[in-house]
């Protein structure tokens, strides 16, 4: 049995994203369109999402390379800051700080843990950044090598309107600090958006970042964190 705190970090990266004019309204990372009748034909029992292949070739084209060149601005470049403005109703970005608070940027959750913020674009970019700079050489285990790489793409089913949550599943490995001494693997899951009014059709809305225990999300196995799962091209 999962943890409460597991859940519940990632319930609340869901529950407050909030529109650009501050105003709380529907979660940005839903499709804006229904799936057609030949979409919904092609879904199986397990809830297939309708735009797979679209986030495929959005993956291919756009954040495939970004990730293998280290490429960090480009990365980033389809990232959609949210704004928030904390009123005292207890969302977890705004614990501590005073009503009227507006904040903005990406909205990140710390995996299995209670933890969700809302951090500046920049401060995402620079963390990719490190997960590059970082990873030392001549170093794999069975998820791959050190250096960031999209090892799978998800998709999970949200709320009761059809909506989906997409995911790409960055990994790389990096020495723990204060010591250094240990590998760790770290997992990014960049979290997308249909979104119409963008050239690539896609933007980010969110990251999952997971330092210690991410490996569920490379497993294939994890029902809480996707309905749908799978390898990217060329992985182990």
């Amino acid at each position: 049995m999962r943890t409460l705190s597991l859940l519940s970090g990632a319930a609340v990266s869901a529950a407050v994203l909030t529109a650009c004019d501050g105003g709380v309204t529907e979660p940005p990372f839903l499709p804006e369109t229904s799936p057609t009748p030949a979409d919904e034909a092609a879904s199986n029992a397990t809830a297939v999402a309708p735009d797979l292949a679209s986030f495929r070739d959005f993956l291919a084209s756009e954040i495939a390379p970004a990730i293998s060149d280290g490429d960090a601005q480009a990365l980033l470049t389809h990232a959609r800051p949210q704004h928030l403005t904390c009123d005292g109703q207890g969302f977890a970005p705004c614990e501590g700080l005073p009503d009227g608070t507006v904040l903005e940027g990406i909205y990140v959750t710390e995996w299995a843990t209670d933890e969700v913020r809302i951090l500046p674009v920049r401060e995402v970019a620079q963390d990719f950044a490190e997960m590059t700079g970082r990873a030392p050489t001549a170093v794999a285990d069975d998820f791959g090598g050190a250096k960031p790489a999209l090892y799978a793409l998800a998709a999970k089913s949200v709320g009761q309107e059809g909506g989906f949550l997409y995911y790409a599943l960055v990994s790389a490995m990096q020495f723990r600090p204060p010591a250094m001494e240990d590998l760790v693997r770290l997992v990014r899951a960049y979290q997308f958006a249909i979104d119409t009014a963008s050239p690539a059709g896609w933007t980010m809305t969110g990251v999952v970042r997971a330092d210690t225990s991410g490996q569920e999300w490379l497993s294939g196995e994890c029902d809480f964190c996707y309905d749908h799962w799978e390898r990217w091209e060329g992985t182990p």
